[in-house]
């Protein structure tokens, strides 16, 4: 079952091969619950970091020494989706650009209690400039 799961991933990875000209997919993000499923898979090594989780997306391991597996708690639980990330930056697909890192607003008053408040934002801009280094797997019947 899981084994049917890998030709699935190897065939994505291929066809962004195929699509590219530059290689094949490296990294994997799945969610929690695939994230458990892979774990038993006698394929996957996982990675110990060595600090305290901390929230958010985090480095799951290595699936049969070809894809970085990453793992997001915030992730459709029936898709996965691979990438490729070469070596220089006309090897990626997806650029993010903050033009403003980090800015506090001037002093203003909470309309529902009064009270000055002050808040933090950014500015930026997600660009996707090469969706052929992305591919997207389907996954049903998890149990």
């Amino acid at each position: 079952h899981l084994q049917s799961l890998v030709i699935r991933l190897s065939e994505a990875s291929q066809l962004i091969h195929c699509r590219t000209q530059r290689g094949a997919a490296n990294w994997i993000i799945i969610s929690t619950e695939i994230g458990a499923l892979l774990d038993t898979m006698p394929g996957f090594a996982s990675v110990d970091e060595g600090h305290v989780y901390q929230g958010g997306i985090m480095k799951g391991g290595v699936l049969n020494r070809k894809w970085v597996i990453y793992i997001d708690p915030q992730f459709p639980s029936k898709e996965m989706l691979l990438g490729f990330q070469g070596p220089s930056i006309l090897d990626t697909g997806l650029i993010y650009s903050p033009y403003i890192p980090m800015e506090m607003t001037p002093l203003f008053v909470d309309p529902n209690d009064q009270s000055l408040r002050r808040s933090v934002r950014t500015r930026h801009k997600i660009t996707l400039t090469r969706p052929e280094f992305f591919a997207r797997v389907e996954v049903d019947n998890l149990t």
